[in-house]
């Protein structure tokens, strides 16, 4: 046999080996397993949110009367994106103590909390459009004379940057209001006055929690105090429920005589009323329904006192 043709015979042998070759190794190619998939990207998280209530006012016999049982909470969660300040999410809880913890998914952002209790409960404020936490506030309803708060009212801001890292977070809420309990001693003037009622002014009228929880005073307006209680012998007490004041405020106290006599007595308190603070005024009425300089001066004030005779209007300076 030619040497060529041993050759040629050689080379179709190795070609035949080559395809055998490609065939096994593609057939092995086809037995191996896929590539693992990449981990999805996790958008969410479980978060676990505790609520407090924290400065509480402690409630006594004379509130109760006056706004009734303080023991339940309706708690408002607002969530805000941190950067574009878009509304988010919410939640609400009704019926709660002054402890609530939350639990739930959420989607993992960088949010600022507004958590808030009993503001819908409350009639005399009114809150802001909650789209945007630009401007986002309460103030009180747009009257030149209000009834008091119905329920004091909490309130937290909160920065949460969410991840699958920060998930259980602790807010404690404050006081958004004040009390002003005003007990008046009437034993004097017992025969002469037929009706008390006193009213509170020149306190802020809402808050703006997009401005670093600044009060704001946008107007002049009297808060009137809930009907006179009898809490003993010869002694009436008042509760006001509002915000608190930016410097000294005032309490004007409107006593009808039975002689068809109006009097008003306008004290003014030289120091400020703080958030949750509870302020106890102790007052005597003198036997013609006015009250004495002497009681004036214990109480850091000076009045303004006007008769008048019933048909006729008086509205106090305010």
């Amino acid at each position: 046999m030619k040497m060529k043709t041993i050759i040629r015979y050689i080379m179709l042998a190795l070609l035949a080996v080559m395809m055998g070759s490609c065939s096994i190794i593609y057939e092995d190619l086809d037995d191996c397993p896929s590539p693992p998939e990449p981990e999805p990207v996790v958008n969410t998280t479980d978060v676990t949110i505790t609520y407090n209530l924290s400065g509480v006012i402690e409630s006594d016999s004379l509130m109760e009367k006056s706004l009734g049982s303080l023991s339940s909470h309706n708690y408002d969660s607002y969530f805000f994106d941190d950067n574009s300040k878009d509304f988010a999410l919410k939640t609400r809880y009704s019926n709660q103590g002054t402890s609530l913890t939350i639990q739930g998914e959420m989607n993992i952002n960088k949010y600022m909390n507004v958590a808030i209790t009993d503001v819908k409960e409350t009639s005399q404020v009114t809150l802001s459009d909650s789209s945007s936490f630009t401007n986002f506030s309460i103030n009180n309803i747009l009257a030149d004379s209000i009834g008091s708060h119905a329920k004091i009212m909490y309130y937290a801001l909160e920065t949460m940057n969410i991840d699958t890292l920060n998930r259980e977070f602790t807010v404690n809420l404050s006081p958004m209001n004040s009390v002003v309990e005003v007990i008046i001693d009437t034993t004097a003037a017992t025969q002469i006055v037929k009706n008390v009622t006193v009213s509170i002014d020149s306190l802020y009228t809402g808050i703006n929690f997009s401005n670093d929880f600044l009060y704001t005073f946008s107007r002049k307006e009297i808060i009137k105090t809930y009907p006179a209680v009898a809490i003993e012998q010869g002694k009436l007490g008042f509760v006001g429920v509002g915000f608190p004041s930016p410097e000294e405020w005032y309490y004007t106290i409107k006593a009808a005589l039975t002689t068809g006599e109006t009097v008003y007595t306008r004290i003014k308190v030289e120091e400020k009323l703080k958030p949750g603070e509870k302020r106890i005024l102790e007052i005597k009425m003198n036997e013609s329904g006015t009250i004495g300089d002497q009681e004036l001066q214990q109480n850091m004030g000076m009045s303004v006192i006007t008769t008048w005779k019933e048909g006729h209007t008086y509205e106090p300076s305010i």
